[in-house]
């Protein structure tokens, strides 16, 4: 059996579990019964990060300018095509590069992020007022509902989804 047909049964028989949920303790035994992570973070944010994901822009600019000064994300680095960001406590990170004749740009939303914030509501007012159109407005999931979400785009087909709850300080 290839690596790829492993991967395929052993998603086949973690789904075939998942199908089986009926209450939130079986949810925890099932995403708590996958083997040991083999891999130790180093926590020491000033040599490196944790987790990092990288993508290809066909529009290298107009991604970094969008991620810099409209999102107000910081930078970690960069290279002459290529650049890192941070969020500003350090909880996640990713870069891109520029694509190019051996690399093409990953496709247009084939990429998702979602950011959970405090205030949805605020965090949307300030991406509308730095110029920001939202594909899919800032709006409670269900009437009455404190949790709302929506939906921005960056310039080169990354979709990032706001949620949050409204009564979170």
């Amino acid at each position: 059996m290839d690596f790829k047909e492993k991967c395929r049964e052993l998603g086949e028989k973690r789904w075939a579990e998942a199908e089986k949920i009926e209450s939130s303790e079986d949810f925890q035994k099932f995403a708590t019964s996958t083997p040991k992570f083999p891999i130790e973070f180093c926590n020491d944010l000033s040599r490196c990060w944790d987790v990092n994901f990288e993508y290809y822009v066909e529009d290298f600019l107009s991604e970094v300018g969008f991620f810099t000064d409209m999102m107000g994300l910081q930078i970690k680095g960069f290279d002459e095509e290529y650049i890192m960001f941070k969020s500003p406590g350090d909880e996640f990170f990713f870069g891109f590069w520029a694509s190019d004749d051996k690399v093409p740009a990953t496709p247009k939303g084939a990429l998702r992020m979602m950011f959970w914030v405090k205030n949805p509501v605020e965090v949307a007012k300030t991406l509308t007022e730095r110029g920001i159109e939202f594909i899919d407005e800032i709006k409670p999931v269900q009437d009455g509902a404190t949790f709302h979400q929506g939906k921005i785009i960056s310039p080169n087909g990354v979709v990032i989804q706001i949620w949050g709850d409204t009564t979170m300080d």
